[in-house]
């Protein structure tokens, strides 16, 4: 652990499995994945690369701010995800809008207005619910498309308590569950979640109110011995609401340290509706597995502000024999800001998919498959921001303000100007149809067990015309000479449509309908080895990657809201060594650790700067969970989530992204949870008399942040009116705080 402690102070680092066995369970209705990685075993035959599986308790077993899997997943190797209040993470040099989300085999989408983690509320995906999660970095099969980066496959249990309850002063949530004498099963989970103890620590201050809530039912029913019928249905709200008051925010040198003032008038309200449903039926024997599947996602989507703001910059006496020092010794600068905005956006998804699995005698197994799927957006944009015209800020632009159909507000040149403006309605319809195949077969030779893997898928959109083919393949060497090491190779052709947010032009206010796909093709080599400490395997993964990219879109990344460019292209490349260590470093629990160096560089059409680095070039990044319990009473027991990440590159905006040559300071955090278990029969904790009414129980602290250490999450842009300097004021993320939980099952 000290060596762990010393990495984060330091900050300094240099830059599938085989498809689905169609078995129709017994007790569960659901098609069992043949391989699962057992912590402590050589890993899957045959399994794919950059792709880890993980299992339920270990999810549940671990705290996080927001309450996700997906924090978890921002430990694996490639993964890189540096703010706690959201869900959302980049994937190998991608941006998060390129990561693909399954539950239960439905494509689950995300919120597409969330600007930041405080409005982003809970993910789709409840870890009470979770049996299993299968995370692929990269290499995946044609069985997944549409994305360049990443997929996470979550499959919920069909095996829960019959009820849990989780108390925290963060959240709650109860979950209540059956199972019926034929093998089908129901659950009901209701959530609820605040962000408002973490917001109370930022450097604004003012009334904070976040609240996220949710609720889904899950279930499978039996129809025959090879019929069955399963679904997932879940609603969620979150409503952010913020009035500002004043923000202090103290940066610079310790020859030079300057002092942010601000002052809020007015207030911001976020709310995100969103609803989805899935159905599937299912027909199973030894050698066929026949299905069908529909789902629906709606979401109501609102952004409503209007804040006005006076800002000071003031530079502080850092003479320390001075009886002034700290205070206010020279005002550099003032100045204005208001902003507002009323955008709405409604989303109608549909999806209809067959599939049909084969598995031959000794010519491997086939998927085959079509999908329709129906795309309905609604977008009103209409938002604006002024700026002082003083000289104090970046940039001035002197223009009246539209603020509805017939009115129209011109701000006085010597008071205020618009620094940006757009407006736009638009009804987004398209249509894409999709087809893929997919094969797989292992045999066993002489040098050892290999299994070979490809596919190919198609798909096809109406808004544009145009169609696009993704080959794929993979090959996986188990040999006989060395029985501890595993090689791999994956590679492909990967394309992702663009969606609403990368049609959307801020320069021409307008959706850019035309655009085309972007295109990645993925290049992997991985290597695995079982190692043996103190009687127990780990298993060691290695793995070499490249990606080339072709018609991307350029963007630049404010928080979580990313400001597309679709005028022009870009291509990329992108380049990795990612590495995990993971076993029982304690008997009976799961842990690991991970490391990562990688680049991500772009090529801007239509300009000479050359290679420059994506807004994702963090180049490093090293992960832990570790869980520990005292020897003498294993019921105590402690929990730690590290994270270190390099820092991104900026520049100011409205300049050109080639300027960008700042880079933030890397982000370094530490959670730590304790938490005593009172029964656990099945980690041979039999509990106590007073405690028989309970199947588990446990109560635990988790504490988040525990250096209070201040990251980085954006940056504010300020004028020097003496000198003409720009200031970069830095945006902080949470401070440290505590969370009590209890959990109960029944």
């Amino acid at each position: 652990m000290k060596v762990f402690l010393v990495l984060l102070l330091a900050g300094s680092l240099p830059a599938a499995a085989l498809p689905a066995v169609w078995e129709l369970p017994a007790d569960t209705g659901k098609v069992r994945l043949r391989s699962v990685d057992v912590v402590g075993q050589k890993g899957n035959p045959g399994q794919q690369p950059s792709t880890v599986i993980l299992q339920g308790k270990t999810l549940r077993s671990f705290g996080s701010v927001t309450g996700s899997v997906e924090s978890l997943i921002k430990t694996l190797p490639g993964v890189v995800g540096q703010d706690e209040l959201s869900s959302q993470y980049n994937v190998r040099g991608g941006n998060y809008d390129e990561n693909l989300l399954y539950i239960n085999g439905f494509e689950v989408f995300r919120p597409i207005l969330a600007r930041s983690g405080q409005q982003e509320g809970l993910s789709a995906v409840h870890p009470d619910l979770v049996g299993s999660l299968q995370f692929q970095a990269g290499g995946f099969g044609a069985t997944y498309g549409d994305k360049l980066a990443s997929v996470l496959d979550v499959t919920y249990s069909s095996s829960l308590p019959a009820a849990k309850l989780d108390l925290g002063l963060l959240g709650q949530s109860m979950v209540i569950s059956r199972r019926d004498q034929r093998g089908g099963y129901q659950a009901l989970a209701v959530r609820n979640r605040t962000n408002t103890p973490w917001l109370g620590g930022l450097d604004t201050r003012g009334d904070f109110r976040s609240r996220m809530n949710d609720v889904q039912w899950v279930g499978a029913v039996r129809l025959t011995d090879e019929q069955s019928i399963d679904w997932i249905a879940l609603a969620g709200s979150n409503d952010y609401r913020v009035v500002p008051q004043s923000r202090e925010t103290e940066f610079g040198t310790i020859s030079e340290v300057l002092r942010l003032n601000v002052y809020f008038e007015g207030q911001e309200r976020y709310t995100y509706q969103t609803g989805f449903g899935g159905i599937r039926w299912r027909k199973t024997n030894e050698r066929r597995q026949w299905e069908l599947r529909y789902s629906r996602y709606r979401a109501d989507e609102q952004e409503r502000a209007d804040v006005v703001s006076a800002y000071r910059l003031g530079e502080l006496n850092a003479n320390l024999g001075s009886d002034q020092f700290g205070e206010i010794s020279y005002w550099r600068g003032t100045g204005g800001y208001q902003r507002y905005a009323r955008n709405r956006l409604f989303s109608d998804v549909q999806t209809l998919r067959g599939q049909w699995n084969y598995k031959t005698g000794g010519l491997g197994q086939w998927t085959v498959g079509v999908e329709g799927q129906y795309q309905r957006y609604w977008d009103a944009l209409y938002e604006w921001e002024n700026l002082d015209s003083a000289g104090y800020s970046l940039p001035h632009r002197p223009t009246g303000v539209f603020v509805g159909p017939t009115d129209t507000v011109y701000v006085p040149t010597s008071q205020m100007e618009v620094y940006s403006f757009i407006q736009d309605r638009a009804y987004t319809p398209n249509i894409k149809t999709s087809a893929y195949a997919d094969w797989s077969h292992a045999w066993d030779g002489e040098s050892g067990r290999w299994t070979a893997r490809g596919g190919v898928r198609a798909q096809a959109h109406t808004r544009n015309g145009e169609v696009r083919i993704s080959p794929r393949a993979a090959v996986s060497w188990d040999p006989a000479a060395w029985p501890s090491w595993s090689f791999r190779a994956a590679g492909g052709w990967y394309h992702q449509p663009v969606g609403l947010r990368e049609m959307r032009s801020w320069a021409q206010a307008e959706l850019l309908t035309q655009r085309e796909s972007q295109q990645a093709v993925h290049a992997i080599l991985a290597g695995q080895k079982t190692l043996w400490w103190s009687g127990r395997p780990f298993l060691w993964v290695t793995e070499l990657y490249a990606k080339s990219l072709q018609r991307l879109i350029p963007y630049d990344q404010d928080g979580l809201r990313l400001r597309y460019a679709p005028e022009s292209y870009s291509r990329g490349v992108m380049a990795g060594w990612d590495n995990r260590l993971h076993g029982e470093f304690i008997p009976g629990t799961e842990s690991w650790l991970s490391l990562s160096f990688f680049r991500a560089l772009e090529d801007l059409e239509g300009d000479d700067a050359g290679w420059i680095r994506r807004p994702t070039d963090q180049r490093y990044s090293f992960g832990l969970q570790l869980e520990d319990k005292l020897p003498k009473d294993p019921s105590v027991r402690v929990q730690a989530t590290f994270t270190l990440v390099g820092g991104f590159p900026f520049g100011a905006p409205g300049g050109d992204k080639a300027t960008q040559v700042f880079q933030t300071p890397p982000y370094r955090r530490m959670d730590l949870a304790f938490f005593k278990v009172f029964k656990d029969p099945s980690s041979g904790i039999p509990g106590k008399p007073w405690n028989r009414s309970v199947e588990k129980l446990s109560v635990g602290i988790d504490v988040f942040n525990l250096l209070e250490i201040r990251n980085t999450a954006s940056y504010f842009w300020v004028m020097d009116i003496s000198t003409a300097r720009y200031y970069a004021v830095p945006n902080y993320l949470t401070n440290r705080l505590f969370n009590l939980k209890a959990v109960a099952s029944f």
